[in-house]
């Protein structure tokens, strides 16, 4: 499967769970990595100034070139992918890319590691059958294995035939 895992640049567990996902023999994007050569998007990358920033502030910096860029990458990497795997902690930009795949119809899979204690969030329900939580690495493993195979039934299933429209009859 295509996986994008959306995360935070301070979680530190976020490399080994892309490494492990691959070593399974998933695809997935890496907003750390996105390209060969390129190490992802930073702010410093845009600005000297360090945020917090003003609206006006971030709308210039939203127009440099190098922000434009990283988010063409990781936007690339959203549309590519089959789902969603929602790695916490994270932060906004995390949670606006699942809930963007969550919005297209892809499954999202939010998943904390069991010693992980992070605040509660109601609107995890959004991605209802779509989605589940998950604790268990095993478990997540799983539930992509049974994703996988539910996509491979609906490529092989023949694509229905649609009903023959009638003529009208010429007056």
């Amino acid at each position: 499967m295509r996986i994008y895992v959306a995360s935070s640049w301070k979680n530190q567990y976020q490399p080994a769970l892309v490494e492990t996902l691959r070593l399974v023999h998933h695809q997935v994007y890496d907003f750390r990595n996105p390209s060969p050569g390129n190490e992802g998007f930073a702010w410093r990358s845009c600005t000297k100034t360090r945020p917090p920033w003003t609206a006006a502030e971030l709308s210039e910096v939203l127009e440099h070139r190098n922000a434009k860029k990283g988010f063409e990458l990781d936007m690339a990497g959203l549309k590519w992918c089959d789902v969603c795997i929602l790695l916490l902690p994270c932060g906004r930009s995390a949670h606006l890319e699942a809930g963007f795949c969550a919005g297209s119809g892809k499954p999202v899979l939010v998943y904390a590691r069991p010693e992980e204690r992070f605040e509660p969030e109601l609107m995890y329900l959004t991605f209802g059958a779509r989605g589940a939580l998950f604790d268990d690495q095993i478990k997540l493993l799983a539930r992509l294995d049974q994703l996988k195979m539910f996509k491979a039934r609906q490529a092989a299933a023949p694509a229905a035939k649609k009903p023959a429209k009638k003529k009208k009859a010429a007056r």
